[in-house]
């Protein structure tokens, strides 16, 4: 498993200045910085839908967080349905169990409900939703930026 990524202002490793230099415009150019965030719910969301609860809940608990832009208006509405699916997913299966159906139903169910929690987990992940996210975009970005000292000794 990759080492957990770090920004730039908690790092202890060192780091020559142009490294530093680097990492931080890197960091700088994959956190937007618009004077005024306005995300809207996508076209295709339903307005009055159980997404819009995940929507405006995930909105108040990051109120004074910047991290999500209006580029990601679209991401985390995916994400919010996900989470609805999820809810589904979990009311059958608890009602599988209810029924007392037969095992090999209650374990579809299950399978089911982990492998999307699997996959919210990595789009989130890989589409900067998360912090670690977002400094990891960062990072690939510092590494692309910095030249190699040795790059013309071997052609």
């Amino acid at each position: 498993m990759p080492t957990p990524v770090k920004s730039s202002e908690n790092m202890s490793k060192h780091m020559s200045k142009a490294e530093k230099s680097a990492r931080q415009e890197a960091e700088a150019s994959v956190r937007p910085t618009r004077d005024k965030v306005k995300l809207r719910p996508p076209p295709w969301m339903d307005r009055k839908g159980p997404e819009m609860k995940h929507w405006k809940s995930i909105l108040k608990r990051m109120d004074g967080i910047d991290i999500l832009d209006d580029l990601d208006a679209e991401s985390l509405g995916i994400y919010c349905k996900q989470l609805v699916e999820r809810e589904t997913l979990q009311e059958e299966l608890r009602l599988a169990r209810e029924a007392l159906e037969s095992s090999k139903t209650v374990l579809a169910y299950s399978k089911q409900l982990t492998a999307l929690d699997g996959r919210i987990s990595e789009y989130a992940e890989k589409l900067g939703l998360t912090p670690s996210g977002r400094v990891r975009l960062a990072q690939k970005r510092a590494e692309a930026a910095e030249e190699d000292p040795n790059g013309d000794l071997f052609g």
